[in-house]
């Protein structure tokens, strides 16, 4: 369906979806098959899956490293860049705090625009790439620096909320 940076247009990826969906459908129909393409969420999926009762093999060895092809091998999930993922764990504290404030002191109506940009950093901030530290390092300083702006920003509503 696409890879990292192929969804910035989300009404084409729906209007190609919904012709994948009715040529399926139509052809499932056509051809007997027992198979209904359709919106979900993951609530009805997991559903689905319980209602089935399927008997799941249990993994008891480990998933890594990963090898996406015979020159490319992905390890450190848990152990690199560490100073970064503390740096998204503090980040995502101090949204939290601002939050608070904001409410409590009464500033809800404002500073909307400075909250929802540390809220999209800390939503940058859970990308595969970036909680998992596998990204290039000109990627990883430019989260750091949208982190780091946003969290500057934030300061204004501490501010408010302590006069």
């Amino acid at each position: 369906m696409g890879g990292d940076f192929t969804y910035q247009d989300a009404s084409m990826w729906y209007k190609n979806l919904d012709k994948l969906i009715e040529y399926a459908n139509l052809k499932s129909a056509k051809d007997g098959l027992n198979v209904k393409l359709f919106y979900s969420t993951p609530t009805c999926y997991l559903k689905s899956v319980r209602d089935a009762n399927p008997e799941l093999p249990i993994k008891q060895d480990d998933f890594f490293p990963y090898a996406s092809d015979s020159t490319a091998y992905w390890t450190g999930y848990f152990t690199s860049r560490p100073t970064t993922k503390y740096f998204e764990r503090e980040g995502n504290n101090y949204l939290q705090m601002v939050k608070q404030l904001q409410v409590l002191a009464g500033l809800e109506e404002h500073n909307k625009f400075v909250l929802n940009e540390l809220k999209s950093a800390m939503g940058v901030m859970q990308h595969h790439d970036a909680i998992t530290g596998t990204e290039k390092q000109h990627v990883t300083h430019d989260y750091e620096r949208l982190l780091n702006q946003a969290i500057d920003d934030a300061l204004l509503i501490a501010r408010q909320a302590f006069k």
